[in-house]
Parts: structure tokens; sequence; C-alpha cells
């Protein structure tokens, strides 16, 4: 059942297609944020909740990054894309879903300042399933 698991998976190395991505995922995170609104932003200022929101993206953005470029060439001894398989690209995924949504709970939390309820958690959740899939 599990053998789909071991299966040789092919590691995108390339920069320009990682960048691309992870611009993409934040810019639509932006808009989803923007024109959406599942989170009410304590800001009076439309400059200031237009920057909040950026933040999000932002986030996103360096959270791809971080898991797409800069772990595979940092600990390309411990990673080795030759051996990549199933398991290991949804380890990855489930990585930068978990670090996207402790990234935005923070900090909705502390720059946003919204006071955090488990309906909130779960929207965050729910929001920051979108880049791994």
């Amino acid at each position: 059942m599990f053998d789909f698991l071991n299966k040789a998976y092919p590691f995108d190395t390339d920069l320009r297609n990682s960048l691309g991505l992870g611009s993409g995922m934040g810019i639509g995170i932006f808009l989803f944020i923007l024109f959406f609104q599942p989170f009410e932003l304590n800001n009076a200022d439309f400059n200031n909740y237009i920057l909040t929101i950026a933040g999000f993206g932002g986030i996103t953005f360096l959270m791809l990054s971080l898991a797409r470029i800069i772990l595979p060439w940092g600990l390309r001894e411990l990673i080795n894309i030759d051996r990549w398989n199933q398991k290991r690209e949804m380890l990855l995924l489930l990585l930068i879903w978990i670090l996207n949504s402790v990234a935005f709970s923070f900090y909705l939390a502390y720059v946003g300042r919204v006071q955090l309820s488990m309906y909130l958690a779960f929207k965050i959740v729910l929001l920051c399933l979108v880049p791994p899939v």
C-alpha cells in the first residue's frame, strides 16, 4: 500500500521556477486576503492595512524560498536529491504547511493585533494549506 511513497520523485532544483512559484503563491495569498478578508485586522489607515496584508504574502514567499531553495542548498549532504522520493516530498510540504501556519499566527497576533481563537486558527491552517497543495 505504501510502495508509492518510495517511488522516485524529481526534486526541482531550478532557481527560476522556485522563485516564480514562491512569488506567485505570495501574490495569490496577498490577493486572497485582500479581497475575501478572512481576518479582521484593526488598522484604520488603508496604507498600513495593505502593508499588513502584504506581510502575509511575504511570509509565504519566504517560507517557500526557505524550503525549496535555501534548505536544499545548505543541506546538500543530508538531502540527497538523487534519492528524493514521494515520502520526502510530502514531509517537505508538511514542513512548509506547519512553518507557514505558525508564522501567520504570530504575525497576525503581534503585527495585526488580532486576538487569536480556535476558529481563527482553523482559518489560518486552512489558508496555509494552499501553498503545499
